[in-house]
């Protein structure tokens, strides 16, 4: 709702008396104002009015600044302002004023949320702070206005503590706070460093030992090919000798039937010759294998090989 400022209205009995150019400028700035408010502009409007108000306060003026404070969200401003500007309304007769003032206070008082603060935990609070802003001790346990939105609240303590909460209210909200003293630490006893051991002369460092050269070939291997030789040769002339046998008792008794009993000691021969023969010859071959193996793989390895006769043959066992 508009008001318009009356003649009468800018000629009261000022603290102090505003020059023509001054009251032609707030005349202006309300002007611009109400057409600012008019198109929904309120926070526009409302710089406009309160510079208006710091040239010449009155009723009017004081009902558009509560009226804009309310729509821009300034509730508790705006519940001062509008109760200020209904009271001054009714010293000068201004029932047009009272009445606006009246009827928007009234729609601001149900919007307004509000907030009660309990002290709890048995400590009283030396210091009660809102948003930055000391409140009087005596707001505490009484739902306090405030405008909708995030506010913070904390209490301060004889001891120096204090306690800190954040809460954020919306319009129409009646909201309570219980803060309680924290609990304080227990001191933690300080332990004194451990001193620190001093360092312990360096020893004089020995010259490391040269290591070893790597060992070349032994004589293992050499031994292990040479005794090979020496045992493919054997079983080569062992065999060479069974073959004799063999070729002795085909040509006594060709068809190898009813044969003289006395070549069956020919035969025996023969036999083991030539198993002996094929032994020796296989151990031989194993043993100058594992020898040419070490020669030519792991020349400077340590070997440990050794001839086994079993009554399979002649084996080579070797670890490395």
């Amino acid at each position: 709702m508009s008001l318009l400022v009356s003649a009468g209205a800018t000629r009261g009995r000022p603290a102090r008396a505003q020059t023509p150019s001054e009251i032609a400028t707030a005349r202006q700035w309300f002007a611009d104002g109400l057409a600012r408010e008019e198109k929904g502009e309120f926070s526009a409007a409302l710089d406009l009015f309160r510079r208006a108000m710091q040239v010449k306060k009155t009723p009017q003026i004081a009902y558009h600044v509560g009226f804009c404070e309310s729509r821009t969200g300034a509730l508790v401003e705006a519940l001062v302002d509008l109760d200020g500007a209904a009271s001054a309304a009714r010293a000068t007769h201004a029932e047009d004023v009272v009445t606006a003032a009246q009827s928007e206070l009234a729609e601001v008082k149900k919007r307004i949320p509000t907030l009660e603060v309990k002290d709890e935990g048995g400590a009283k609070a030396t210091r009660f702070i809102v948003d930055g802003s000391a409140i009087a001790l005596s707001m505490l346990r009484t739902p306090m206005p405030l405008d909708p939105g995030e506010h913070s609240v904390s209490l301060e303590y004889p001891s120096g503590a204090s306690t800190a909460k954040r809460v954020t209210l919306a319009e129409h909200e009646q909201r309570t706070l219980e803060i309680s003293p924290q609990p304080e630490a227990a001191a933690t006893p300080v332990t004194p460093p451990a001193a620190t051991p001093a360092p312990a002369p360096a020893q004089p460092q020995s010259p490391a030992a040269p290591e070893p050269a790597g060992r070349g070939p032994t004589v293992l291997p050499w031994t292990l090919v040479g005794v090979g030789g020496a045992l493919v040769a054997g079983g080569a002339a062992l065999f060479a000798a069974a073959r004799s046998k063999e070729s002795a008792l085909h040509e006594a008794c060709p068809s190898r039937m009813d044969c003289d009993p006395s070549l069956s000691g020919t035969y025996d021969t023969a036999t083991t010759l030539n198993a002996l023969g094929l032994g020796l010859g296989a151990a031989g071959i194993a043993a100058a294998g594992v020898g040419a193996w070490i020669l030519a793989v792991r020349p400077s390895a340590s070997a440990t090989t050794a001839l086994v006769i079993s009554p399979r043959g002649a084996l080579v066992r070797g670890e490395f």
